[in-house]
């Protein structure tokens, strides 16, 4: 239930409804995203306690620098603009800082806060939980880049919340296993047969 909030929340966060029409190219892109951030919770779920989380994010690092480098070409880009004082919001900072915010907090930071969430969470929590990306996005936009949010954004963005906390809440805990010195509980006696 928590899921199906927070995907709902995310619509009318994004109103989807407005001026949008379907790519193919776009739907199959976001569709092979979701397959792999099932599959990142997935596989960070499976590793265990005794993986490194930055042995993950490296491989993962390593995976998208290989699959990503083709399609970006980060050999045409303009390395001459980290030189210079890039706008950000209201803010003018060098282009190289934006870039190492870029790498550090957005990228190196959040990977590993995601992976040792994982490993403290069940794959749908941390799934649900994941929705909070987009309310903070979004938060951060109208904070600091001035972005205006709609009535709809705002209800959208606090159903995403509600499903989250309730995908956090839902989940059962695992039973404890009996110890030696818990007494046994003995099973009840079968009924006399009166046939």
């Amino acid at each position: 239930m928590g899921v199906v909030l927070a995907v709902a929340g995310l619509g009318l966060l994004l109103e989807i409804w407005a001026g949008m029409s379907l790519d193919a190219i776009g739907v199959g892109l976001a569709l092979g995203a979701a397959a792999a951030q099932a599959a990142f919770f997935l596989l960070g779920d499976a590793m265990g306690q005794d993986t490194d989380p930055l042995a993950v994010i490296a491989f993962g690092a390593l995976i998208a620098a290989v699959l990503l480098g083709a399609l970006a070409q980060p050999w045409t880009l303009q390395w001459d603009l980290l030189a210079d004082p890039l706008p950000l919001g209201t803010l003018t900072l060098p282009g190289w800082a934006l870039v190492l915010w870029l790498c550090l907090v957005c990228t190196a930071v959040a990977y590993f806060a995601g992976v040792s969430a994982i490993r403290r969470l069940s794959p749908q929590v941390a799934g649900g939980v994941a929705y909070l990306e987009v309310v903070t996005a979004i938060v951060l936009a109208w904070v600091l880049l001035g972005e205006a949010l709609s009535l709809v954004q705002v209800v959208g963005a606090v159903v995403i919340v509600t499903g989250a906390f309730i995908a956090q809440t839902s989940v059962p805990s695992s039973p404890t296993p009996a110890t030696e010195d818990a007494p046994a509980v003995p099973e009840p006696e079968p009924a006399p047969d009166r046939s």
